[in-house]
């Protein structure tokens, strides 16, 4: 968010529960917070708060517009429709404003050994589906193609974060390193990253028409 939204931006947090995330950004200097879910669980000041099921054309519930900035902490993998779900961010943000998605990265270094043994994406197995409704996983390459399908340009993947104790970090560097070193940095991070900027040139079913394309970040 600070490489890419000004301090001064408008922000909607989708699937902002009791408002974690907004207390980081808050922490980091932005002010202009509104958040939206299913319910109000907000422990969190905010401008304002709409409920709505991002199932549906949540867009129209939402009586602003024209927000500088969208983000949506793991919240797409739990959708039936993630591209439907892009389509209504859309509408809310002003051209050039930027949507930022997090989900979780099937190709982590651990979802490549559970493929591998099993067959099932990480985190996205049965268990994964009754317990948590994980049922959209997206892989990094789709990004691109999805974002641009919708009305935006995306403009940065990566991955990041670990839930991982340093004891736990130990035990698999033997795994984790050789992998890192095959594979490259994106088996690293256990959630995937996407920055987007919704584009002037969105026809109205929503596509901007623009060649997707990407600019990657390793993970630190």
């Amino acid at each position: 968010m600070l490489q890419h939204v000004p301090l001064d931006a408008k922000i909607l947090d989708l699937g902002a529960y009791t408002g974690a995330l907004i207390s980081r950004l808050r922490a980091n200097g932005y002010t202009r917070l509104l958040a939206a879910d299913l319910a109000n669980h907000l422990t969190e000041k905010v401008d304002d708060h709409w409920a709505c099921d991002f199932n549906e054309d949540f867009s129209e519930a939402i009586s602003e517009r024209n927000f500088d900035a969208i983000v949506a902490c793991e919240v797409i993998e739990h959708l039936d429709d993630p591209r439907a779900f892009l389509k209504q961010c859309r509408k809310l943000l002003k051209d050039g404003g930027h949507v930022v998605i997090s989900t979780p990265n099937i190709a982590f270094f651990e979802g490549r050994i559970k493929f591998a043994l099993t067959g099932n994406l990480w985190g996205f197995g049965e268990r994964n589906y009754r317990s948590q409704r994980h049922i959209s996983p997206i892989q990094e390459g789709q990004l691109p193609l999805m974002t641009a399908e919708c009305g935006f340009d995306c403009i940065e993947t990566t991955t990041a974060g670990s839930f991982a104790t340093p004891m736990r970090r130990m035990l698999t560097a033997p795994i984790w390193l050789p992998m890192r070193a095959a594979f490259g940095p994106r088996t690293l991070g256990e959630s995937l990253f996407c920055v987007a900027r919704a584009s002037a040139s969105a026809d109205e079913t929503g596509s901007s028409g623009s060649t997707p394309w990407r600019v990657s970040v390793p993970a630190e």
